[in-house]
């Protein structure tokens, strides 16, 4: 008997099994890295790695260059929905489940079984919803500063009045500016409202200018980013039994994102997981103590 899942569905067959793979699964933007003529080895499943909310593939490239180069494999930093180059879906179709197809959709169009999955903060829920829904997909996953658990912590970032503000920082700037000016503007504006430069630099990579009307623009969908943070879709993974396969959740010490009060109820959804805690790093330690990441991700990458 054919089951079939949600809205409409289409049929995708893998390894004989009949899936549903929802007919709103997007196309997603990436960038690729291949490991040099000496290292690289095609016969391994690949390395996805999805950015975080409000990030973009971007974000990612050192860190791919760096793991594709010591691992060998074809690396893919991948922009989600609504984020960076990749299509804009409606508010309704921003869930993670509906992410986690987008995921399918690219393993089938690229010809992987399976391949290694990294995701920070939303792109960690991501492949964790990937996982639940297709373990044998998986080959490795890696969660980065986020677990499976329903609690998230509340962030200025996360408010649905910050995507209002996001939306008026680049109302009523002249056209007329060149990019480095209207981005410092919008730079000051923002500083009220997001007081590390750091953080305001990340979400500046994301502005840019219309080729044709010159008027700035956001990259992100903000409106159906403010969709799924109103019905807190970020919350909900679907999970119907534990994820066996092999598992490293790194996150950072001072983050409250993971806290070690969390271990034994992540590790009962994750009976197989490595939980590493990177000391004097938060929310971003990938960025913070970059080399001691990578270290920790080639390390779990080379267990058998």
């Amino acid at each position: 008997m054919i089951t079939f899942c949600r809205k409409s569905f289409i049929k995708n067959v893998f390894n004989g099994q009949i899936r549903c793979k929802s007919a709103n699964s997007v196309s997603l933007s990436y960038n690729k890295i291949t490991g040099c003529v000496t290292t690289s080895n095609d016969s391994l499943p690949p390395v996805l790695i999805f950015h975080g909310l409000f990030g973009t593939k971007n974000n990612w490239k050192s860190i791919s260059k760096a793991i594709s180069s010591k691992t060998g494999r074809t690396v893919y930093s991948l922009d989600l929905r609504n984020h960076g180059s990749s299509p804009h879906t409606s508010g309704t179709d921003s869930t993670l489940i509906g992410m986690a197809n987008d995921i399918e959709l690219f393993l089938d169009d690229n010809h992987y079984k399976t391949a290694t999955l990294i995701g920070h903060s939303l792109g960690g829920r991501t492949v964790l919803q990937f996982a639940y829904l297709w373990p044998e997909r998986v080959e490795k996953l890696i969660a980065v500063d986020i677990s499976p658990l329903p609690t998230i912590p509340q962030q200025f970032f996360t408010k649905t009045t910050f995507i209002d503000e996001l939306s008026k920082s680049i109302e009523n700037i002249s056209n007329d500016l060149n990019m480095s000016s209207a981005r410092k503007q919008v730079d000051d504006r923002l500083k009220p409202l997001i007081t590390d430069a750091f953080i305001r630099g990340f979400f500046l990579m994301s502005l840019h200018k219309n080729e044709e009307s010159e008027k700035l623009f956001w990259k992100f969908n903000l409106n159906s980013i403010k969709h799924m943070l109103e019905n807190e879709y970020i919350n909900k993974i679907e999970i119907k039994i534990p994820f066996n396969g092999p598992s490293l959740l790194v996150h950072g010490q001072q983050s409250d994102y993971v806290k070690k009060d969390d271990y034994n109820a992540i590790r009962e959804l994750m009976p197989n997981v490595q939980i590493v805690s990177i000391p004097e790093t938060g929310h971003y330690l990938h960025i913070e103590k970059p080399n001691h990441f990578i270290d920790c991700v080639i390390s779990f990458m080379k267990l058998s």
